[in-house]
């Protein structure tokens, strides 16, 4: 951080030579230009070569500390550092990662820097808020693209690929890919330029036209959204092999695993789980590109709100309306099981350095951030939080932010003091229990109604739904009010002397973040009728519910395993199918239930459960290391 008050970047010019990639390592030259405001102060630069070559600052050699540390002496005002050396190639993700392709022995070739990798491919100041202009050159095979941040400017007969200057933005988000890629383009006039990519051959198996669509639909969606044009000359998509996490919003030049690659029919959760991945990432060209964060310790204003851009884009452009079921039932569900570890942590948490901000990225941070974003939509509506999104990127563009500028840009909008909220949902962990204590008399109706909090009060805006069953035998809601409740106790007036139905749900439609206790009757009644529960958000919370009441010992595991005989074969949602399948597997592996399962047939519907959980991928295991830790 004081590297960042004395600093600023005017700018890189980074030249990376992959001429040689049968060699173990490759040669990058960058040159950095820079003002100090303290003329005579001292800092340093980040490098981690295999070879240091040379590294001179203002016409004058200085000393590399051989453990990542270029240092930088008595500065000028205006200064500029030229730094060449060789780096190793990446096999595991960190830097830039060299692949040979076995189906065909073409090489391909493309950086992932965040966080704290690029000083594995580069010398530069590696810290968010130290955002410049780049302009990227690579010296490339014949035959190969490269994919940049920038257009590409010039390929003279050289073979060196000169890409166009950026906007200013962080190191983490600079890109470089290469290779004999297998590429599409639409370049319409008006339009922002996309291209989607793949190995050659991967080719056969990409579905470029929906790929362009769902991009092109993207950047006008948020444009529209943020009331912010797309904020670079161009986008690229690139499925790039063996990349360690699932995709990555490099500034205009995405990079995902190929794992969104579907060489075989997939099921429509599949395709749901890429649409997600794109507007994710797409979203981040405003979220975290445009506008960055100051320091990691604030990865959520990136994370969490690309997370929740990502899912309300799906429900927006795809007609998917279950989205938020499917991202309640897993991805929040997991965030609620990291929440009850010894190992939680506040939204905002503290990074004291680089090297630890790889922990930052995990449930709490991208899935309870995204939570607590719902939340506050629900608290300021949509109308004005998507104001305050505007005023944010008004008042940042290309520069850095942190939450109190965030905080300060919705509350302008929503004409609301966040302070108490900021307190009690960003800065404090642990996950707030929520149930629904009230009376009925002999008609059935509720003669009182509380909204009760255990574990960690918090100020909420949630809604209560009453379920009851229709003429053909489901059960539909007939009743919802929506409230705010802070505090121990909320009474909820406005249902005393409405019909009770035959399940009350806490958090109807998922507002909110929190752990709900079903009551005795909705209890029993989920257990036996789940399947003819027909909203899907409704079944997908009452699911975790009852798993969660499992956990706590307030559900037996038996019970459970009924709710899931009679409900599953109704469940529509391929995610939540899934999910449940694995805390079967859970449950009969930690109670061992031999004889009851015999008598209702378990062990060949349990061979072919496992079969389906084995070909299940990892993003939908929405609890599976707490579910490790119960069956132990």
């Amino acid at each position: 951080m004081e590297r960042g008050a004395l600093l600023r970047v005017r700018s890189y010019n980074l030249h990376v030579d992959l001429s040689r990639t049968e060699e173990p390592v490759f040669r990058s030259r960058s040159t950095v230009r820079f003002t100090c405001a303290r003329p005579g102060a001292s800092s340093w630069v980040d490098a981690l070569p295999r070879r240091m070559r040379s590294t001179v600052l203002n016409g004058r050699p200085v000393e590399y500390d051989g453990a990542g540390r270029i240092l930088l002496p008595d500065l000028a005002a205006r200064n500029e550092l030229t730094v060449e050396a060789d780096y190793d190639f990446s096999t595991s993700g960190e830097g830039l990662h060299r692949y040979t392709d076995p189906a065909d022995q073409q090489v391909y070739v493309y950086s992932h820097l965040q966080p704290g990798h690029a000083p594995r491919v580069f010398a530069c100041f590696d810290q968010p808020d130290l955002k410049a202009p780049f302009a990227i050159s690579v010296t490339a095979p014949d035959g190969w693209t490269v994919l940049s941040n920038a257009p590409l400017d010039d390929r003279p007969g050289t073979g060196v690929h000169r890409f166009a200057p950026t906007p200013p933005i962080s190191t983490y988000v600079a890109a470089v890919a290469a290779g004999p890629w297998a590429s599409w383009t639409a370049d319409q006039a008006g339009a922002v330029p996309l291209g989607v990519h793949s190995r050659r051959s991967l080719a056969a198996h990409l579905d470029p036209a929906v790929l362009l669509e769902r991009l092109g639909t993207g950047v006008s969606f948020f444009a529209e959204a943020f009331g912010t044009p797309y904020p670079f000359r161009k986008l690229d998509l690139c499925f790039v092999p063996e990349f360690n996490f699932g995709a990555m919003e490099n500034a205009a030049c995405v990079f995902a695993a190929e794992t969104f690659v579907f060489d075989r029919a997939v099921t429509r959760y599949a395709h749901r789980r890429r649409n997600e991945m794109i507007f994710h990432e797409i979203s981040h060209q405003w979220f975290g590109d445009l506008v960055t964060l100051r320091w990691w310790d604030d990865l959520w204003l990136s994370e969490a709100f690309a997370t929740w851009a990502g899912v309300h884009a799906l429900t927006r452009l795809t007609g998917d309306a279950d989205a938020w079921a499917d991202f309640a039932a897993g991805k929040k569900a997991h965030a609620y099981l990291l929440d009850q570890s010894a190992s939680t942590h506040p939204v905002v948490t503290g990074v004291p350095d680089v090297d630890a901000a790889g922990s930052a990225f995990d449930a709490l941070t991208y899935h309870k951030g995204a939570s607590v974003l719902r939340q506050l939509v629900a608290r300021l509506g949509l109308d004005g939080f998507l104001e305050g999104m505007r005023r944010y990127f008004a008042d940042h563009p290309y520069g850095t932010a942190d939450r109190a500028e965030m905080l300060a840009a919705l509350e302008k909008a929503g004409g609301v003091d966040l302070t108490a909220w900021t307190d009690a949902w960003l800065l404090t962990a642990g996950l707030t229990e929520v149930r629904a204590d009230f009376d009925v008399d002999e008609a059935g109706c509720f003669t009182r109604f509380d909204l009760v909090q255990e574990g960690l009060p918090r100020p909420h805006r949630l809604a209560v739904g009453v379920y009851a069953e229709d003429r053909h035998g489901d059960l539909v809601r007939v009743r919802r009010h929506e409230l705010d409740a802070d505090g121990p106790r909320t009474s909820v007036d406005a249902l005393v002397g409405s019909r009770s139905g035959a399940l009350v749900l806490p958090n109807d439609g998922d507002l909110t973040y929190c752990r709900i206790v079903l009551d005795p009757r909705s209890t029993e009644e989920i257990v036996h009728r789940i399947g003819r529960l027909a909203n899907p958000m409704a079944r997908s919370l009452c699911w975790t519910a009852a798993w969660d009441m499992v956990r706590h010992g307030e559900l037996p595991p038996r019970r459970f395993l009924t709710m899931v005989l009679g409900g599953l074969t109704a469940e529509t949602q391929i995610g939540v199918f899934q999910r449940l399948l694995v805390r079967v597997a859970t449950v009969l592996t930690a109670y061992t239930e031999q004889s009851w399962a015999r008598a209702h047939g378990w062990p060949s519907y349990v061979d072919r459960l496992l079969d389906v959980v084995s070909t299940h991928d990892g993003d939908t295991n929405g609890g599976t290391d707490a579910d490790q830790r119960l069956a132990a």
